[in-house]
C-alpha cells in the first residue's frame, strides 16, 4: 500500500510540473556581454507571475526579479508601445514594423530584481504561418540600460 501511494504522489508530481514552467534564455544585445539570464515566459499571455534571473550562469551571484506580467493585447502602433524602440535595438531596423505589428498577441511584464535595478520586458506570439504554430519571440531591458532578446 505504502509503495502504491509513493508512486501515485511521484506520479502526480512529475506530471504536474514537468511542462509547468518554460523558460527563455536571455541573450545581451549586443552579445559582447559574459553573461546570460533566464526568463520564465510560461503564464505570460495570462497575466501571471514574472520571474527572471539575470544571472543565470552564475549559481552564487543571483539576480533574481520578481513582479508581473500584464494581460495579452494586441501590438499597439509604434508609438504607443514602450518597448518599440527595443524591438528595433534587439533584433534590427523594422522588426517592429514588419513583424511584431502583426503578431497575435503581446504581453508586457515588469520585475524588481534583488539589486534594485528593475526589468522591463515584451513577449509576442507570432501568428501560425503555414502548418508551423506561431512563435514566441521577446526583448527586455533592464534599469542599466541593457537590452535582452529571447
Amino acid at each position: 500500500m505504502m509503495s502504491r501511494a509513493f508512486v501515485v504522489v511521484v506520479c502526480v508530481c512529475f506530471v504536474s510540473l514537468s511542462g509547468c514552467i518554460v523558460v527563455a534564455h536571455l541573450d545581451t544585445v549586443p552579445s559582447t556581454q559574459s553573461f546570460f539570464g533566464d526568463i520564465k515566459v510560461s503564464g505570460a499571455f495570462v497575466g501571471g507571475d514574472f520571474y527572471a534571473d539575470l544571472n543565470a550562469d552564475r549559481p552564487w551571484h543571483k539576480r533574481e526579479c520578481h513582479g508581473q506580467w500584464r494581460l495579452a493585447t494586441a501590438p499597439q502602433p509604434f508609438g504607443k508601445d514602450p518597448m518599440a524602440a527595443i524591438w528595433e535595438t534587439a533584433r534590427g531596423a523594422g522588426y517592429y514594423t514588419d513583424t511584431i505589428l502583426g503578431a497575435q498577441e503581446c504581453a508586457l511584464g515588469s520585475g524588481t530584481c534583488k539589486n534594485g535595478t528593475t526589468l522591463e520586458a515584451e513577449i509576442c506570439r507570432l501568428k501560425p504561418n503555414g502548418n508551423r504554430k506561431g512563435a514566441v519571440v521577446g526583448v527586455a531591458q533592464d534599469s542599466g540600460n541593457v537590452v535582452y532578446k529571447f
